[in-house]
């Protein structure tokens, strides 16, 4: 009798991924983000019955108090942060990090009663989400979802817009710079592109790699826009507050308290290469946890500028597709709300690629919320720590790959502006 031919892993695995992928039918996809964001907003409605809304608006918030009351000296000081708060009957300190413009963009709020400033704040996520998605249905057929109640229904069902809406984080003024940026790069505006992209300097960290990207793909009149704007924005800081924010600001990156509890203690939220590496590596040694991440963000930076032909792909592909996968993966401090700016590029390799690339979305849509339940296992089981550990970054980085080497990107290079 002839002994049965041995199933390769290759083909197990296949399989599996169309089983999964089958599973992927518009009709789940239509009510189960339903359900979710009915879910959160039933368990948010009970949390402001318990705890501060909009946790990391007060952050936001704070500050432009304290400026409106002339505590400019202690802007940073956590001490002086926390007595504010809790006034307020906040329970924790909401550490305003940010950089020092963004405390003046935040003063307006500060003049408000808090509740009506978080209220107005969560209209004004909403709005520019709602925007984002509409400019960005509009740019490519590939994202025209984005503009059906279905693309929208089902992107605010993701636990970065829930949980940015949920907090009161301020990445959704990022993701509306990215899709303005990329319309107007659409219509060959550059000048204007460069303009709009300047508001994304809230989170500076998201942004380091734009004017890069749009000097290799020979968008200069970007560039200078976006350095231009970012530049007045710098200057006009200074001339309000002076130099010594500036530096008040660097002491509040670079101290213990910020090393500890935002580098080390939320690690396993930090999505990004430098958060897994540290959630693995960091309790046998924080500088080799550093050191192997340096080593794949080099290499993740080397791969990427090799990979993509910059003057062949257009500007708006490389800022919805190649800055926010590259940056998600290279920056160190990359936290889950933040993941926002992915979503179109993330749709992108979706509707390029085939069924393996729906099943890998789908597989970090789900890592993203069972996440906080895992790191909560983790730390009671010592022997199982890595478990808590955010891999939903190495979906992350599939979806990298794919967006440099696979059909996302080769599919419009050369493509010209509309008319």
């Amino acid at each position: 009798m002839r002994p049965p031919t041995a199933i390769r892993p290759r083909v197990v695995v296949v399989r599996l991924v169309d089983r999964v992928d089958a599973l992927l039918t518009r009709e789940r996809l239509t009510v189960y983000p339903i359900v979710v964001i009915a879910l959160f907003v039933v368990v948010w409605a009970i949390s402001l019955r318990v705890t501060t809304a909009l946790p990391d608006f007060l952050a936001r918030w704070t500050a432009g108090r304290m400026l409106l009351d002339g505590q400019l000296s202690v802007l940073y000081d956590p001490a002086a942060q926390s007595g504010l708060q809790a006034a307020m009957g906040a329970d924790r300190l909401s550490w305003f990090v940010s950089p020092p413009y963004v405390a003046l963009l935040c003063a307006p709020f500060g003049a408000l009663p808090y509740p009506v400033a978080a209220a107005i704040w969560t209209a004004l996520n909403l709005g520019l989400l709602a925007l984002s998605a509409r400019m960005l249905s509009r740019i490519d057929p590939r994202l025209a979802p984005l503009g059906t109640t279905f693309g929208m229904v089902l992107a605010a069902s993701c636990q970065p817009v829930l949980e940015l809406v949920g907090a009161g984080q301020d990445t959704a003024m990022v993701l509306a710079a990215l899709a303005a940026a990329a319309a107007l790069l659409r219509t060959g505006r550059g000048t204007a592109a460069g303009a709009a992209l300047a508001v994304g300097i809230v989170k500076p960290h998201l942004m380091v790699l734009v004017p890069i990207v749009l000097a290799l793909a020979s968008a200069w009149r970007a560039v200078a826009s976006f350095l231009a704007a970012s530049a007045v924005v710098g200057m006009a800081t200074t001339l309000t507050f002076g130099w010594g924010v500036w530096w008040s600001w660097r002491d509040a990156l670079v101290s213990p308290l910020y090393l500890t509890e935002v580098g080390q203690g939320q690690a396993w939220k930090n999505v990004s290469v430098n958060g897994l590496t540290h959630s693995l590596l960091a309790p046998l040694s924080t500088g080799v946890a550093t050191a192997v991440w340096l080593v794949i963000a080099v290499v993740v930076l080397g791969v990427t500028a090799r990979a993509v032909h910059w003057r062949a792909t257009p500007a708006w592909l490389l800022l919805l597709l190649v800055v926010p996968l590259t940056t998600v993966l290279t920056s160190p401090h990359v936290m889950v709300y933040d993941l926002v700016i992915v979503l179109p590029g993330a749709l992108l390799v979706i509707r390029s690629g085939d069924g393996g690339d729906r099943v890998v979305a789908a597989l970090a849509y789900v890592l993203l919320f069972v996440a906080p339940l895992l790191h909560l296992v983790a730390q009671g089981v010592p022997a199982i720590a890595a478990l808590g550990a955010p891999w939903v970054c190495l979906a992350l980085a599939w979806m990298w790959w794919r967006a440099v080497r696979g059909p996302a990107i080769q599919g419009l290079r050369g493509a010209a502006p509309i008319p």
